[in-house]
């Protein structure tokens, strides 16, 4: 005789299921994770400005925000627009 070692296994569509969207990790200024820093990533870096005080709000925050927060201080800001500036490329 076979244990049954969960309720479920008699209803397998009533399974718990964990979805992951998996994200990965962006380089510096590759807000859409192309390879490239160009024209798409600016206007996307001016839509994530929030100016030195204004702390990211989370669930308005856009999930690419996070690629051009050099300092990992928590807002986009001057200090990243100049590390943007290093990597921009306008041959994309």
């Amino acid at each position: 005789m076979e244990a049954r070692s969960s309720e479920y296994e008699d209803a397998p569509s009533q399974r718990p299921r964990l979805t992951v969207d998996y994200v990965p990790p962006c380089d510096r200024g590759d807000g859409n994770r192309d390879g490239l820093v160009d024209l798409a990533e600016l206007a996307a870096l001016i839509a994530c400005i929030t100016g030195p005080l204004g702390p990211i709000d989370p669930p308005r925050y856009l999930d690419y925000c996070g690629c051009f927060d050099a300092d990992a201080d928590g807002d986009i800001d001057i200090a990243d627009f100049a590390m943007f500036q290093t990597v921009f490329s306008d041959e994309g």
